[in-house]
């Protein structure tokens, strides 16, 4: 992936990471929490390489669709899902990296702001995630 490697040695970005995702059709990734967030160490770059529309990222109550080259960023820390209700396959590049000035800089101020209410709400949201009998695969 020489345009990826391009990309990424531009950037003024520490990168930890970087993954192509691919979510086939009618899959879903199913609810959990990750420590990335612009407000913690670690934040997740995602940009859409084949993104159907109806494929959406769920995190707490809000559904979003980003169209196919369109970086965008969540609060990973919240419980979220991935579902792609289509016959088509979603295709992301995944970037993780330090959550330094330069990248905060690049991205919405307010997943950064309220770090300590963001973590105080993401740990009860993950406790409820983990006490729901069907988030932990029990009937």
């Amino acid at each position: 992936m020489p345009t990826v490697a391009a990309l990424l040695s531009r950037a003024a970005w520490a990168v930890l990471s970087c993954y192509v995702l691919r979510q086939p059709p009618h899959g879903t990734l199913a609810w959990h929490f990750d420590p990335q967030a612009l407000h913690l160490q670690e934040c997740r770059l995602l940009v859409p390489i084949q993104a159907p529309d109806a494929a959406v990222t769920v995190i707490g109550h809000e559904a979003t669709a980003y169209p196919v080259g369109t970086g965008w960023t969540g609060d990973f820390s919240f419980p979220h899902q991935v579902v792609n209700a289509t016959d088509a396959q979603r295709v992301v590049l995944a970037i993780d990296v330090l959550c330094e000035p330069e990248v905060r800089r690049l991205l919405p101020r307010a997943l950064a702001d309220a770090a300590s209410l963001r973590r105080e709400l993401a740990r009860e949201a993950c406790r409820r995630l983990l006490q729901c009998p069907r988030a932990c695969g029990k009937p």
